[in-house]
């Protein structure tokens, strides 16, 4: 069973975080436009995008410094701030789509000053920073992130005219020049209804299901809003969903364009054991599959519905 996750609204440090993006916002001049203007947030916060790096020969030296730069990425680095240097770096490896949100992570640690005043202190007395406060600020700077990319709660407003659709969640990612996982995963976290998102992949091995071999859909995350939480927490979840399963079903059809979603009904289980009706939508980018959960209202309220070419 996975357990749920939302936004980083539950940081103690959210609301400043939050303020000083705003701040940062508009000291660049954003105004209106969308999406955020990488280069403008960066002169503002007199910070250099580094170019044409290849961040493993970096490696071994940055980790030796970190007490004045921050790595962001696991396993894998994905972009360095030298703190000292004012200077970021970004992997080679990291894809268009996701080099705003690894961009704005990293202006996000130089954007707060505890964080930087943090890391000078580590850096002057040779002192390593401990691995619960580096997780903080890892998980800071992408709620910092989140904030510059989406402009704080411009997203949320938007997001609140058109309906509850996967097809919103494509057209917002096509306004803000983020990527299908930021965008969709804002989307869920900060609505007002209650539902959820479930990323998944195909697994790489097959497996016996009902006396055939298949190649089953594991769960990467699952995200949602606070209202779906606290009715059904993990109590809806799987971790593998086999093609039987009405989410899959989507993977059986051919695939032509972005206005490809399958939708479907679905009985849930709630806390209480008890069975509630819910909607879904199954979408693929040929990556992953994207289905997106919500709970039937009683009540309609109109909104706009995003249409796009293919389906007029």
């Amino acid at each position: 069973m996975a357990v749920l996750s939302i936004n980083n609204t539950e940081l103690d440090s959210a609301e400043d975080i939050a303020k000083y993006a705003r701040q940062l916002l508009r000291a660049a001049d954003v105004g209106d436009r969308l999406p955020t203007p990488q280069e403008d947030i960066l002169n503002c916060a007199k910070l250099v995008l580094s170019g044409g790096i290849d961040i493993d020969d970096y490696k071994e030296s940055f980790w030796g410094m970190a007490s004045s730069s921050l790595i962001s990425g696991l396993e894998k680095i994905l972009g360095i701030l030298d703190v000292r240097e004012k200077t970021i770096i970004i992997s080679p490896d990291v894809t268009e789509s996701k080099k705003p949100f690894i961009t704005f992570h990293e202006v996000s640690h130089d954007m707060l000053p505890w964080q930087v005043e943090t890391y000078k202190y580590f850096e002057d007395n040779y002192e390593t920073l401990r691995p619960d406060i580096a997780r903080q600020f890892e998980k800071e700077a992408n709620y910092g992130s989140v904030q510059l990319l989406f402009q704080c709660d411009r997203f949320e407003k938007e997001a609140r005219e058109f309906d509850l659709s996967l097809r919103t969640g494509i057209k917002l990612k096509q306004d803000y020049g983020a990527s299908f996982h930021s965008t969709f995963w804002n989307y869920v976290a900060t609505h007002s209804k209650s539902c959820a998102l479930f990323v998944m992949q195909q697994c790489k091995y097959s497996e016996l299901y009902k006396g055939n071999m298949e190649q089953p859909y594991e769960l990467l995350y699952p995200v949602a809003s606070k209202k779906f939480i606290n009715e059904f927490n993990g109590t809806c979840i799987d971790n593998k969903y086999y093609s039987d399963h009405p989410f899959t079903q989507i993977m059986n059809k051919p695939i032509v364009g972005v206005a490809d979603i399958y939708d479907g009904e679905i009985l849930l289980k709630n806390k209480n054991g008890e069975r509630v009706d819910a909607n879904f939508e199954a979408w693929t980018n040929s990556y992953n599959l994207f289905v997106l959960i919500w709970k039937k209202s009683r009540f309609y309220l109109y909104r706009k519905r995003i249409v796009f070419d293919s389906e007029t």
